[in-house]
């Protein structure tokens, strides 16, 4: 990522940081729409997902300039996440719900090169997150040891 990527991720980020329920409740809203299957990987409260959401982007929008710190937590994370039943299929339709989002939040300060900085950023984080959940996926999927397959 450059400089002036890095740039523009934190501000928008600083900027919606008091919103973010409003970000977390369209992103949730567009993600149930566009993919009503996902649905029932959330069992509890939605205020505390997005917390954790919340959480979580904070602190990789904090450390942009060492994303590569982020390679193995984000790995363990997309475990956890693969463990709870998220599949690969799920992660592109969440980015595009979550830009939409913040799109929709803020509004007139939203251009596209935020837009194409923000694809560029989600599409680093998941593709290590689908790493995670591909091995859980995949193990998954493996005969059991000790037998043929």
């Amino acid at each position: 990522m450059t400089p002036a990527s890095i740039d523009r991720i934190q501000a928008s980020f600083n900027e919606i940081t008091a919103r973010f329920d409003c970000v977390a409740a369209r992103f949730y809203e567009r993600f149930f729409a566009d993919d009503p299957s996902a649905r029932h990987l959330f069992k509890g409260d939605l205020t505390v997902q997005a917390g954790h959401l919340a959480a979580a982007l904070a602190r990789i929008v904090r450390n942009l300039t060492m994303l590569d710190a982020l390679e193995e937590p984000l790995i363990e994370l997309g475990i956890v996440h693969g463990l709870i039943g998220v599949r690969p299929v799920h992660y592109p339709v969440a980015c595009r719900s979550f830009v939409l989002a913040l799109e929709d939040v803020l509004g007139g300060r939203w251009t596209a090169q935020l837009g194409a900085d923000w694809e560029r950023l989600l599409a680093l984080i998941v593709g290590h997150m689908i790493t995670g959940t591909r091995a859980v996926c995949d193990a998954a999927a493996a005969p059991p040891r000790g037998t043929r397959a």
